[in-house]
């Protein structure tokens, strides 16, 4: 199957937001525990305050909203940041496209990795949510902050584990960027060569004049 810009966006747009406000608070914290607890920057524990806010304002927008059409595994401990959407499941990290994280030895993360998850098997009608259901598939959200305390996110499909220090194994992805009008679209073509596109944001958002509606 091939994967679109659209389709990804679409994906993760019920959440992104929320999620994008967690990690930029969360960062902005992050000095001040650092300061508290005369500590060095260090990357894991900043990225568990991160997390921890993060989760915090996910859960709270969950509790907010009658029907916010994603719920989160409150059962994932350390902070871990596990959403379900009508047609994904989500596990939540910090990375990049040049830096995406292996599942290690983690059998759960190989299973979700290799796109047969037991999330993914599951109707959520079974699950009572009132969700109507389409192709499940598993999706990593990677963040990272910029200079200038923005988070970008990459999302990305994998197709397999990888060991540590391998190419990731990806069947497309998609990085989001706050302050450009493009984002980076990875993916492969039916013979699994890799193909790369920009996404013109803005260009989507408003078409030239004249052009079909």
């Amino acid at each position: 199957m091939q994967y679109t810009p659209e389709d990804l966006r679409a994906r993760v747009e019920p959440f992104l937001d929320v999620l994008r406000d967690g990690v930029e608070e969360g960062w902005s914290h992050v000095p001040k525990v650092q300061k508290l607890l005369r500590v060095d920057p260090n990357p894991w524990s900043d990225a568990d305050v991160v997390r921890r806010v993060a989760r915090d304002r996910l859960l709270r927008a969950i509790a907010d909203e009658s029907n916010v059409g994603w719920t989160m595994d409150e059962t994932v401990p350390n902070s871990g940041i596990h959403l379900l959407t009508p047609d994904s499941t989500v596990r939540v990290a910090r990375g990049t496209i040049d830096r995406v994280p292996c599942p290690g030895k983690s059998k759960a993360k190989a299973a979700f990795y290799a796109q047969d998850d037991l999330f993914a098997q599951l109707s959520f009608e079974d699950l009572d949510l009132g969700f109507e259901t389409r192709q499940m598939l598993n999706l990593l959200v990677l963040w990272s902050v910029d200079d200038f305390d923005a988070a970008t996110f990459t999302i990305a499909v994998p197709k397999g584990p990888w060991r540590y220090g391998a190419q990731p194994r990806l069947l497309a992805s998609l990085t989001i960027s706050p302050d450009e009008p493009t984002g980076r679209f990875e993916t492969e073509d039916d013979d699994g060569r890799d193909l790369v596109a920009r996404v013109d944001r803005e260009a989507e958002a408003d078409p030239e004049p004249g052009a079909a509606g």
